[in-house]
């Protein structure tokens, strides 16, 4: 049994140190390197508030110094003077500061051949200015945010051996593009304080309203904690509807990269929460004031039936009761 145990442990320990490797490499500008050129530069790794542009100009600049520094002396002089050519691309791409956007991929650092804009990354822009843009573009429909190591293209594998840069060079060129920063959602689809302290209010006193109810204790007057609970059911359902609004981005600024309607989801959420607590109170109180209602109408008449004493004193009666 131990030595299952064990087995069990060791492979939850590998897919958990596997999906962290994961993560990591997910959250950094290059598989290959993560963030060294960051924390070379600035002395600190980057997160998730620092300016993507800065992480990726940092990260190209000191792969081609890097690369530069290479030596190349089993390299062909056309090898070398193509790399020298690449590397001076390199460098004009940087300094351009055009880079692509990952769309598609809202919870990841992705990197994108060619984004929908039409610009394209930093390898892309090598094959562009040696091989053409329909070349790049080819490349792009089958590998748009796939690694260098992942496109199994004929004609780029030849590229590559032409251009003087090996296969895991390029790779390390290759940068990761975080997605775009969402779009600044406008104060009228916020929840406000006063949303948000009003919805507590009714649903707490709709809460209580209905405790008073099932509880049906002496002292509780049934229909008017009904009728209180009505009001207070029917004030929360109209909340709730009155601010389940919704919007939508057009395809320039949409946040996903393709048109649609999306609303603020904590905002629509309350709004759920109050019609559907809002129509259960304003039921329930009904169908209680209805109840009490019937039963303070119901009637009975009683037929007593006595027969005459005897001697004992005493005498046989007989009660007969209908309920109107």
């Amino acid at each position: 049994m131990k030595p299952l145990i064990s087995i069990a442990v060791g492979t939850l320990l590998a897919i958990a140190g596997l999906r962290f490797n994961q993560l990591y490499v997910s959250m950094t500008v290059n598989p290959l390197i993560g963030d060294e050129s960051f924390v070379k530069k600035f002395g600190y790794k980057p997160d998730a508030t620092t300016d993507d542009q800065l992480r990726i100009r940092t990260h190209l600049e000191y792969v081609e110094a890097l690369l530069r520094n290479r030596t190349t002396r089993a390299m062909s002089s056309d090898q070398q003077k193509k790399r020298r050519f690449l590397l001076d691309k390199l460098r004009e791409y940087r300094q351009r500061g055009a880079f692509p956007k990952n769309y598609d991929y809202v919870d990841e650092r992705k990197p994108c051949f060619i984004d929908k804009d039409g610009t394209i990354c930093a390898v892309g822009y090598l094959v562009e200015q040696t091989a053409g843009r329909k070349a790049a573009e080819k490349i792009n429909t089958r590998y748009q945010y796939a690694t260098v190591f992942e496109m199994n293209d004929p004609k780029l594998l030849d590229w590559i051996a032409q251009s003087g840069l090996s296969r895991e060079e390029c790779q390390l060129i290759q940068p990761t593009y975080s997605p775009p920063t969402p779009q600044q959602i406008p104060d009228k689809y916020k929840i406000t304080n006063s949303y948000a302290i009003s919805s507590a209010l009714l649903n707490g006193t709709n809460v209580a309203l209905i405790g008073a109810q099932l509880m049906n204790r002496p002292g509780i007057n049934p229909k008017r904690t009904g009728t209180w609970g009505a009001l207070t059911g029917l004030a929360t359902l109209t909340l709730g509807l009155v601010n389940l609004e919704r919007f939508s981005y057009d395809q320039t600024t949409n946040y996903y990269g393709n048109r649609g309607d999306y609303s603020n989801k904590a905002k629509r959420s309350l709004s759920m929460v109050n019609i559907g607590a809002g129509a259960a109170t304003t039921l329930l109180s009904i169908l209680n004031v209805s109840a009490y209602n019937k039963s303070k109408r119901a009637k009975t008449v009683s037929v007593n039936v006595y027969s005459p004493p005897v001697e004992t004193g005493s005498a046989i009666g007989l009660q007969v009761t209908k309920r109107l």
